[in-house]
């Protein structure tokens, strides 16, 4: 008995010691769930709240429409037309992606491999919660394909867009350019925010150049989806902000006449307000339908547009490099002038030819017998390359390409489009620098009637040409005229004038002269230009090798094959009396710059007098 009563004792005293062990961490225990309940109800109640909006609620992105284009008089160069992609939430699907990529095939909805590829690596790379967009501008039958199978693909869905569209077609492609699908590239560049969900960017011409003007703001819309992702109805919306709309300076009408006018060959037409800097014309011949960068090419025609030896795709005005020929000769006959190593009057008795001291080759003028006695205004008119050796042989090289750089030879016009050409003016410097080795005397005399290693883009033949038709003022070369915003406000883009070229009015008058003497002269190398025009131009006639001669060999045009005939150039501008148009042309491999230029300076002054 006494026993059981120690060990009772025993027993209730180790019970109250545990008891008391458990109670501080029963106490402990309640305080960490009475905590956690405080804190979930308190400070993450948004958070959880969301979690379980979420479940109901996807939040999509809505596309700006992108921005349109017009020309000048307010023609449309690029829109939006209706059309229908097939888009895809990640994490609303229920089967595999590369099963859903073979079930979509398996309906008849990718056109080939090429674009099942693409689909899939879309889908990879969509973040889970946005939609990744599997194909635009399906076809009817495409929408009708996937519509009665939709049941099939939870999370995928047919949706409304706009796609670009260029109505017409190749005339503009080189100016307004193109926009294409995002390559993986960009899309690491590109901020998410603005092109969520967006499946096309500009890749050239002013659509890349003023994408982020025509591109606009991205909205949102909070859906409310079923458990399989379909859509029940729509809440907070945040509007699109659409993109400017682009007024251009091309006049569409003028454009399309000069590509009618050049018919089938290659070249390229610059045409250009010596008043403004206005590009009223831009054509690089031949051109590619933009399109085909919108809908995709086929292998086939993509292959053969990059293959063809016309270079559809080369842009002629800014990245074509020529020897200016003798279209240089009135600028280097300004140079010459204030540089004074020739005068108004000065003149030289040409035989046909031209040699120099150190060097026993002869430098043959395109005229075998020769000009005769000869002076500035008629070594233009004429094209007289002897008085030009003379003037280069004299002058030197440093001070030719001094001027010439102050016409903006031999570095970019910075006009408003992508991937100009800065063209060659060469120095002792830059041979040393690229070929390593001296300069040579007879090298100057080639730059001096514009061949050797002098080269120019066809945009900087134009504008040099304007900056001479001006006496020296000059403007910053450009396309864009005016935008226009989603409520209506209208900006228009005001003439920038740039760093004149100073000379005497008496040395610029003199140049001049000898363009216009080049139409009215008796021997003007453009004399039959003059017939019928009802204003008067000055003009410079120029003809570029395009290989080099042996000396004494003579170029026999029938014997030369057709990609190795020289080139033709030419320059004007109208009316002389206060020029408002500028022009350059070159036709590659072929005759008739100079005819093809007349009909660009009539199609222009018709093209003021029709109703815009």
């Amino acid at each position: 008995m006494t026993l059981w009563l120690k060990n009772q004792a025993a027993e209730q005293r180790l019970f109250r010691s545990r008891l008391m062990l458990a109670i501080p961490m029963v106490i402990i225990l309640f305080g960490l769930l009475i905590a956690r309940l405080v804190y979930l109800q308190f400070y993450e109640h948004q958070h959880y709240r969301q979690l379980a909006k979420n479940n109901a609620i996807s939040v999509r992105p809505i596309q700006p429409t992108r921005g349109l284009i017009y020309d000048r008089h307010g023609r449309l160069l690029a829109k939006n037309k209706p059309a229908y992609q097939l888009q895809a939430i990640p994490e609303q699907l229920t089967i595999d992606k590369m099963l859903l990529i073979e079930g979509l095939d398996g309906i008849g909805v990718w056109s080939d491999e090429k674009d099942k590829a693409r689909a899939l690596d879309r889908l990879k790379r969509a973040r889970s919660f946005e939609p990744a967009i599997l194909k635009v501008n399906l076809t009817e039958k495409e929408v009708a394909n996937f519509m009665s199978e939709q049941y099939r693909f939870d999370g995928v869905s047919v949706e409304a867009t706009l796609i670009r569209e260029y109505p017409a077609g190749p005339a503009f492609a080189h100016s307004v350019g193109y926009v294409g699908r995002i390559s993986e590239e960009e899309l690491s560049t590109l901020d998410k925010q603005v092109h969520a969900g967006n499946e096309f960017i500009g890749k050239n011409g002013i659509e890349y150049y003023y994408q982020s003007l025509l591109v606009g703001e991205q909205g949102f819309v909070e859906i409310e989806v079923d458990a399989t992702g379909r859509r029940i109805k729509d809440h907070s919306i945040h509007p699109a902000i659409p993109g400017m709309d682009i007024y251009l300076t091309i006049d569409a009408l003028l454009q399309e006449k000069i590509i009618t006018l050049m018919e089938d060959k290659r070249g390229a037409v610059v045409v250009i307000d010596p008043q403004s800097g206005e590009v009223l014309s831009l054509v690089s011949q031949p051109a590619f339908d933009p399109n085909g960068f919108v809908r995709g090419w086929d292998r086939q025609s993509y292959a053969a547009l990059q293959s063809s030896k016309d270079k559809p795709l080369f842009n002629r005005v800014l990245q074509g490099r020529y020897p200016p020929a003798s279209t240089a000769k009135p600028f280097f006959g300004l140079a010459g002038l204030e540089e004074k190593v020739v005068t108004r009057d000065f003149k030289i008795e040409d035989p046909g030819w031209y040699q120099i001291e150190e060097d026993t080759r002869v430098y043959r003028d395109w005229l075998r017998q020769g000009h005769g006695s000869v002076n500035l205004t008629k070594a233009i008119s004429e094209s007289c390359d002897t008085y030009f050796y003379h003037l280069a042989h004299e002058m030197g090289i440093t001070p030719m390409a001094k001027w010439l750089k102050q016409f903006g030879f031999g570095e970019k016009t910075y006009i408003d489009l992508p991937h100009e050409n800065a063209g060659i003016v060469p120095t002792p410097e830059w041979k040393r620098r690229h070929y390593g080795e001296k300069w040579f005397t007879g090298e100057s005399l080639n730059v001096g009637i514009g061949q050797g290693y002098f080269v120019a883009t066809p945009l900087q033949l134009a504008v040099s040409t304007a900056i001479l038709s001006n006496k020296g003022k000059r403007y910053q070369p450009h396309l864009l005229k005016a935008t226009r915003g989603a409520e209506g406000e209208t900006i228009q883009v005001l003439p920038q004038p740039l760093k004149p070229v100073n000379a005497s009015n008496e040395h610029w008058q003199t140049v001049i002269e000898g363009m216009v003497q080049t139409i009215e002269s008796n021997r003007g190398t453009a004399r039959r230009l003059k017939k019928g025009a009802e204003y008067r131009f000055g003009a410079k006639t120029g003809t570029a090798q395009v290989f080099g001669l042996k000396e004494g060999e003579k170029y026999v045009k029938s014997e030369v094959e057709a990609h190795l005939r020289d080139h033709t150039l030419f320059i004007a501008f109208a009316p002389v009396e206060r020029p408002e148009v500028a022009i350059a042309i070159i036709l590659e491999n072929q005759n008739g710059s100079a005819d093809l230029g007349r009909k660009v300076l009539d199609a222009y002054f018709e093209s003021k007098l029709a109703p815009s």
